[in-house]
């Protein structure tokens, strides 16, 4: 059995970003597009919008910022 790694993937990982005060988000957004591994599939400010995406795109990563209350 070969048990694949990070470095055999021959396509991108898919990325959703979350962001509810929408500052860090966009920083990791533009670093997320320079890099030929990822591809970003959203970058979503609401939960309405986040389910929106999970509910329609399989993702391998989901990434949250959350402000702290």
């Amino acid at each position: 059995m070969t048990i694949l790694t990070q470095e055999h993937r021959h396509f991108p990982l898919r990325l959703v970003l979350y962001d509810e005060d929408e500052t860090l988000g966009l920083r990791i957004a533009v670093q997320v597009e320079e890099d030929p591994r990822c591809e970003l599939i959203a970058l979503c400010t609401t939960l309405g919008d986040l389910n929106f995406i999970l509910n329609r795109v399989t993702v391998d990563v989901l990434l949250l910022h959350l402000t702290p209350n």
